[in-house]
């Protein structure tokens, strides 16, 4: 069984507070210069923390990295992160799994002929603009949950809005659960 949580969050943060992550973590963190990456992945790390917390009240949280990848010491225990602009996300479970978020944008377009087959480009064409940047993420977010899952092929998408600008996002990710949308306080806690 696996379980899926996403929030959204801002970029005014002028200070994260990381001191209780591990070393790894910290490491990480601070070779990041890009503040907007630096934001998005302290919240993902807080976001995951608060999913394993939540997950398993055994688990043991000494982790490891193996280049940009991080892993959990305690085997029984995999998960996957992803942000994407405002949404993080994260899945853990006791299988391989894989997620991905993506804002719908049009920056996805550049990359159509990677994503469409030859055998597809004709029904791709009829599409509206709009239909093709949301084929065109579900595809991207499918193969990157895939990719990041080992090779998982139970995907589940789920379109999440952000109301207050009408961002659009696609999560795709392995498993069958519902993502659990939490609000940013909560992981702040842990």
């Amino acid at each position: 069984m696996e379980k899926v949580y996403y929030t959204f969050i801002e970029f005014d943060n002028e200070s994260l507070d990381y001191s209780t992550f591990s070393l790894c973590r910290k490491e990480y963190l601070d070779s990041i210069s890009d503040k907007k990456r630096k934001t998005q992945s302290f919240y993902a790390w807080k976001l995951l923390l608060y999913a394993l917390k939540n997950f398993s009240y055994r688990v043991n949280l000494d982790f490891y990295r193996v280049g940009d990848k991080f892993f959990l010491k305690d085997e029984q225990v995999k998960f996957s992160i992803t942000h994407s602009n405002r949404m993080v996300a994260v899945i853990v479970s006791q299988d391989n799994c894989g997620i991905d978020a993506e804002l719908v944008s049009d920056k996805i377009l550049k990359i159509e002929s990677k994503l469409i087959e030859d055998s597809q480009e004709k029904m791709f064409n009829k599409l509206n603009p709009e239909e093709k940047k949301d084929v065109l993420t579900r595809l991207w977010t499918e193969n990157e949950a895939i990719f990041k899952s080992g090779g998982v092929r139970k995907i589940n998408f789920t379109e999440v809005f952000l109301n207050e600008n009408s961002e659009k996002y696609i999560l795709a990710y392995t498993g069958k659960s519902l993502p659990i949308k939490v609000d940013i306080s909560e992981i702040m806690e842990v």
